[in-house]
């Protein structure tokens, strides 16, 4: 069964709507006698993906009061849990080597994503309803123990997408994380095999961007779109096909034809037709499912440059201004400020959790890291209306609760986030955080070290604790607490008794010493930040350095000794979470199953 492309969702009452993944369709069919994956066109997919038979091949006990099973779902490498990446799956598609398909297994494992359940027990299900058969597919898996989510850090191979009853809820979310689309499903749909179906309904999220036109070649009916880069250059963006109307198409081959130049079967014309395309992606000089949508008559050819075209990739609301993208901010390496603003927009889904509900400080670099820099806490009064406020101490502060505030931020040059440790109630600590400040970059492994023996001890404790990466020279170790529990007074004594314990383990490297003269070559283990009117660095937050190191967030298994600071440049942080996740995913839905409340009981007494 496939969905039917439209560019307006369903809006009624008997619509559901899931995310959109891109991969690899394919049906699971599992019982006692096989496992075996099929693509639409009855390919085995199962050797391409290793690790998703394995996972299979452990659950087959557990799954085997249901068999025989067939499931409906996508096979694909998440970039984010709204988003596939089309490069890597198109990649391990390639592959035909096992050894190659192993080590990418190994290194970034795909996941079997699952929207449909199509037979069980032996029973084929095809002929009743959508609900029902996603009802008893979410049954399955909470049998099976399987996450009712997409998650891309969870360990199980194959996930079941959810269904929401909202289209502008689950929208907002695929644009956050700039998702594919959504796949509108009706209440009432039975599955229909091999058959394009109107009750089924993808809508895509594109991007539009403007261009011009530089050549056409009548091999194929193709249009070659560029934009101009630096000094003048034509840099080509892609090809575009799609999307004209007979009489536009017709009026345009004639215009090339009698202003072009033409060699063989490729006619080039002079920049001067500008268009707007709407595309998923665009890289390498390549545009995934680009469209025509119109000529832009009003817009100056000159000013289809790589600028213009990389700020609508932002693809931002309309009341979002953006000046001077050009603007160098790290001169050390030519980044400019357009580059520091699609920073923000690939890591707003990671960062925006961490600034939600809570007063902001921000540091602003206005002409860049190398001058002058000064902390605002403030709203200033030539701020949008949409930048919320809340009074803080006297201080009407910014609270950055969405894309919008974030980019605007951005705009305004706000390189480093920071935030206190509570939210917009300031009575109640929202996480307890234990700053390793080491004597220098050198000295980095007393970090490592001392982060380690810290984890060690809460473990003990039963406290699920998170650490990262400060952006310049040390550790922050974080223990998320329940919302609107704990007071400051219920915290302080557990987290001053916890660092004297670490220093207690080695005196000669760590010490609680505030002057830094006394310290020598000792790292600071700093409890006395975690205050009501401190403020710490926040995750996925860049730093205002010469080098542009980014605040973060870790897999403990990642404090080696091998670790380099160095490399966490803004392009580095932005690869990882697409390749490994993020660390700190499951930070606030470990807050209620922290055991605290018998512990604080104990640590009155100090730790042994």
């Amino acid at each position: 069964m496939l969905p039917t492309l439209v560019t307006e969702p369903p809006l009624t009452d008997d619509w559901l709507y899931e995310v959109k993944y891109d991969g690899f369709r394919g049906l699971l069919f599992w019982s006692h006698e096989k496992i075996e994956l099929l693509s639409r066109n009855g390919k085995a997919l199962l050797p391409l993906f290793p690790e998703i038979a394995e996972w299979l091949e452990t659950f087959s006990t557990k799954a085997a009061p249901f068999f025989p099973l067939v499931f409906d779902g996508e096979i694909t490498i998440l970039d984010n849990d709204m988003k596939g990446s089309f490069e890597a799956i198109q990649q391990r598609g390639r592959l035909r080597s096992p050894d190659r398909i192993t080590h990418l297994a190994n290194g970034r494992p795909a996941h079997y994503l699952v929207f449909d359940l199509l037979k069980v027990n032996g029973e084929w299900i095809t002929n009743q309803t959508f609900l029902h058969r996603k009802d008893k597919l979410r049954q399955l898996f909470t049998e099976l123990g399987w996450p009712i989510d997409v998650s891309r850090v969870h360990n199980s191979r194959v996930q079941y997408i959810p269904f929401s009853p909202s289209f502008s809820a689950i929208w907002d979310r695929v644009d956050l994380f700039q998702g594919e689309g959504i796949v509108a499903k009706k209440k009432s749909s039975s599955w229909e095999a091999g058959k394009r179906s109107s009750n089924w309904k993808k809508i895509k999220r594109k991007v539009i961007g403007t261009c011009f036109i530089t050549a056409f070649d009548e091999t194929n009916d193709y249009y070659t779109v560029a934009v101009f880069a630096e000094n003048h250059h034509i840099e080509t963006i892609g090809q575009v096909k799609h999307g004209f109307s007979k009489h536009d198409e017709q009026t345009l081959k004639e215009v090339i034809r009698l202003n072009g130049n033409k060699q063989h079967n490729l006619w080039t014309i002079h920049p001067s037709i500008c268009i707007d395309i709407s595309y998923l992606e665009q890289s390498k000089q390549q545009l995934r499912e680009p469209s025509f949508e119109r000529f832009r008559l009003d817009f100056p050819v000159h000013q289809c440059t790589i600028t213009s075209f990389r700020l609508q990739q932002l693809h931002l609301p309309d009341d979002v201004n953006i000046t001077h993208p050009e603007k160098v901010i790290w001169p050390l390496d030519g980044r400019t400020k357009l580059d520091y603003l699609h920073y923000l927009r690939e890591m707003a889904p990671f960062m925006l959790p961490f600034l939600h509900n809570r007063p902001l400080t921000v540091v602003r670099y206005p002409d860049g890291v190398d001058e002058e820099s000064f902390f605002q806490k403030n709203c200033p009064s030539y701020a949008p209306s949409f930048i919320q406020t809340v009074e803080h101490d006297g201080q009407q502060m910014m609270v950055c609760q969405g894309l919008k505030e974030l980019i605007w931020l951005g705009n305004q040059v706000a390189i480093e986030f920071h935030t206190p440790f509570h939210h917009l109630s300031n009575e109640y600590v929202s996480e307890i955080v234990l700053d390793l400040d080491p004597p220098s970059e050198q000295a980095f492994p007393l970090a490592i070290h001392a982060a380690l023996l810290l984890k060690e001890k809460l473990d003990e404790f039963g406290l699920i604790s998170f650490v990262k990466y400060s952006g310049k020279k040390g550790l922050q170790i974080y223990v998320p607490l329940p919302l609107h529990t704990y007071r400051w007074g219920d915290t302080a004594p557990f987290l001053k008794t916890l660092a004297e314990w670490l220093v207690s383990q080695h005196p000669d490297w760590f010490t609680t010493e505030r002057m830094k003269e006394r310290r020598g070559d000792r790292l600071y283990v700093d409890y006395v930040q975690h205050h009501r009117k401190k403020t710490i660095i926040s995750p996925y937050s860049v730093r205002g350095t010469s080098k542009g190191r980014v605040a973060a967030p870790l897999f403990w298994e990642e404090l080696k000794e091998s670790f380099q600071p160095d490399q966490f440049t803004m392009d580095f942080v932005r690869e990882r979470v697409k390749k490994i996740g993020c660390p700190f995913q499951q930070f606030d839905t470990s807050r209620n199953k922290q055991p605290f409340e018998p512990i604080r009981q104990f640590f009155t007494n100090g730790l042994s």
